[in-house]
């Protein structure tokens, strides 16, 4: 195929001609060729499409460019092309330029440039935007990062319900509401994404006997959840019933929650709603699991099933309590050093600047061992004590416990540490805080903790209520090691 380069005459076409003036201009070679995957012959007829002025044409051309589809691949057009859609109005190129700015292997990395085209696309309605905006928003703004989470929820965008259950989950930005996370995680399962499984068993277990009935948290899982699943992984088929009502009634006389899930199915013109439970890497994994079902469940001899064979299924006529199917899927769900109080007016180091013998020759091992819990000397038990204050390295936080629990109350750019330094001498907080830095997709983040740790997540949910007013603006964050180790990036 003969490439055709972009001409200067074609971007000051595509610039300068009216979307609406070929908005009823035939582009199907360019969108049919496309959906065909054609791309040979598809980049021409998006070329020519393109150069008239149709800005879907542009945006698959700057993603033919990107993947290397029908062109040799080259990021620098795909950029081009992406940014004239974009300045143009396409929702759709305005995204993939954000990404692209936040990415800054193709362009020079600019948050600030990125956040104002996605709040472009969010503004008119693209969920991936909305999104997007939240996680950049999610450590320094809590409050607004929950906000375009909603925004995404709302039109069912299984991440963003992930990430807002978690919100819910520890009152960040939002009210701390166990059921609303629940509820979340459950959408975002029933959304097809498959790590919200491990974040609902998280929920379930801090629920403890207060767990609510299957009718008001479970939802009816259809092609979407199925989408997301492993075609050869395993799971058990319970029971199929004809009404949500049996099924839900099902699932709590049971008391099946966690791995239990409805499925709802279509065959011969009738509706069935498959109860399915588990995810298993092989059939012996499954079988095994039949064991640990309750008595009544196990007595109905379960079906084991790959995922493959619940895609192609027929709800069959079977009677009430013949067995049938399962599904849920489990899942994983989705900061802070020290060395020496600072003085009020102390600027904050970033690690770069910081010397790795800061800390009075002690190795990181040393400090963490320094650091452990001290019996209580009235009751014998092991009470939360705090870390010393200021610089931590990775190393000290990696080898934090996992399980203890640490209050984050603030992450910014390290850029912007002076509001670090100003909020602790605000609030009056020398010598009781750490801080580290990592890296993150939009460059080095420095992570302010309370230096107090604790046991449980009640305490230190209890500690903030105690916090000044100054203290709680933004909002801590509840958090465990183990989180916040799973986030930890080197600085680049």
């Amino acid at each position: 195929m003969a490439f055709r380069s972009i001409s200067r005459a074609a971007l000051v076409l595509l610039l300068g001609t009216s979307v609406s003036a070929h908005a009823q201009e035939p582009t199907s070679a360019c969108q049919n060729l496309f959906a065909q995957k054609t791309y040979a012959s598809a980049f021409s007829a998006c070329l020519d499409a393109a150069e008239k002025g149709d800005l879907n044409a542009a945006y698959r051309l700057g993603h033919m460019y990107a993947e290397g589809k029908g062109v040799a691949p080259n990021p620098q057009n795909a950029y081009k092309f992406y940014r004239m859609a974009a300045e143009r109005g396409h929702v759709s190129s305005q995204v993939q330029l954000a990404l692209m700015l936040l990415d800054g292997k193709t362009v020079a990395k600019d948050l600030p440039a990125a956040q104002r085209w996605l709040k472009k696309a969010a503004n008119r309605g693209n969920s991936t935007a909305q999104y997007t905006l939240g996680l950049i928003l999610s450590d320094s703004e809590p409050r607004e990062s929950a906000r375009w989470y909603q925004k995404a929820a709302k039109q069912g965008n299984g991440f963003a319900m992930h990430n807002l259950s978690l919100f819910h989950l520890y009152g960040r930005g939002v009210e701390q509401s166990t059921l609303l996370a629940l509820r979340l995680a459950e959408r975002s399962i029933a959304a097809g994404v498959t790590e919200s499984e491990g974040l609902k068993q998280q929920i379930l277990q801090l629920m403890g006997e207060e767990i609510p009935p299957a009718s008001d948290y479970v939802v009816i899982r259809d092609q979407r959840w199925l989408a997301g699943l492993h075609e050869e992984a395993y799971l058990l088929r319970l029971q199929d019933f004809e009404s949500k009502k049996q099924a839900y009634r099902f699932l709590d006389t049971h008391k099946l929650q966690g791995k239990a899930g409805i499925f709802r199915a279509q065959a011969d013109g009738k509706t069935r709603y498959l109860i399915t439970y588990g995810d298993y890497a092989d059939r012996d994994a499954a079988q095994h699991a039949v064991q640990s079902l309750p008595g009544a469940v196990a007595r109905t001899a379960p079906e084991i099933l790959r995922f493959a064979d619940l895609q192609a299924i027929a709800a069959p006529t079977r009677g009430a309590h013949t067995p049938v199917v399962a599904a849920a899927r489990e899942i994983p769900a989705r900061t802070a050093e020290t060395p020496k109080p600072a003085p009020a007016q102390a600027r904050i180091k970033t690690d770069r600047e910081a010397s790795t013998s800061a800390e009075s020759g002690a190795t990181a091992a040393q400090q963490v061992a320094a650091e452990g819990t001290k019996p209580s000397t009235k009751t014998g038990k092991k009470t939360a004590v705090a870390n010393k204050p200021g610089r931590k390295t990775g190393e000290w936080l990696l080898a934090k416990p996992k399980k203890k629990v640490i209050i984050q109350l603030m992450a910014v750019p390290s850029s912007r540490r002076a509001e670090i330094e100003r909020y602790i001498e605000r609030n009056k907080l020398q010598g009781n805080t750490v801080f580290y830095e990592t890296q993150r997709d939009a460059g080095p983040y420095t992570v302010l903790l309370y230096a107090k740790e604790f046991t449980l997540t009640a305490d230190a949910r209890a500690e903030i209520k105690k916090m000044p007013k100054g203290m709680r603006n933004p909002q801590p964050w509840v958090r465990n090691y183990s989180a916040l180790q799973a986030l930890y990036r080197p600085l680049k």
